[in-house]
Protein backbone atom coordinates (compact mmCIF):
# COMPACT_ATOMS: atom_id res chain seq x y z
CA UNK A 1 0.00 0.00 0.00
CA UNK A 2 1.42 3.30 -1.11
CA UNK A 3 2.21 5.44 2.32
CA UNK A 4 0.30 8.81 1.62
CA UNK A 5 1.80 12.09 3.21
CA UNK A 6 -0.44 13.49 7.01
CA UNK A 7 -1.71 16.56 4.46
CA UNK A 8 -3.94 14.50 2.34
CA UNK A 9 -5.91 12.55 5.07
CA UNK A 10 -6.99 15.21 6.93
CA UNK A 11 -9.17 17.64 4.39
CA UNK A 12 -9.93 18.18 0.40
CA UNK A 13 -7.50 18.52 -2.01
CA UNK A 14 -6.99 18.91 -5.97
CA UNK A 15 -5.56 15.97 -8.12
CA UNK A 16 -2.70 18.33 -9.00
CA UNK A 17 -1.28 18.73 -5.67
CA UNK A 18 -1.49 15.06 -5.02
CA UNK A 19 0.36 14.57 -8.32
CA UNK A 20 2.86 17.14 -7.68
CA UNK A 21 3.68 15.40 -4.22
CA UNK A 22 4.33 12.10 -5.59
CA UNK A 23 0.99 10.21 -5.12
CA UNK A 24 0.47 8.71 -8.20
CA UNK A 25 -2.61 9.22 -10.43
CA UNK A 26 -4.13 5.52 -10.10
CA UNK A 27 -3.78 6.02 -5.66
CA UNK A 28 -5.63 9.21 -6.06
CA UNK A 29 -8.72 7.65 -8.16
CA UNK A 30 -8.88 4.20 -5.83
CA UNK A 31 -11.21 3.08 -3.38
CA UNK A 32 -9.33 4.97 -0.65
CA UNK A 33 -10.30 8.96 -1.81
CA UNK A 34 -13.59 10.29 -2.21
CA UNK A 35 -14.45 12.74 -5.74
CA UNK A 36 -15.99 15.32 -4.25
CA UNK A 37 -15.63 17.48 -7.29
CA UNK A 38 -13.99 17.26 -10.27
CA UNK A 39 -10.07 16.75 -9.68
CA UNK A 40 -11.13 17.63 -6.28
CA UNK A 41 -10.78 14.61 -3.72
CA UNK A 42 -10.55 13.82 -0.43
CA UNK A 43 -9.89 10.52 2.31
CA UNK A 44 -12.87 7.94 2.46
CA UNK A 45 -12.53 8.56 6.24
CA UNK A 46 -12.84 11.86 6.36
CA UNK A 47 -15.55 13.64 7.86
CA UNK A 48 -16.95 16.86 6.99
Amino acid sequence: MFSLPDGFLGGPFDRTAALDAGIPARVVEGSRFRRLHKGVYCHRDHTR
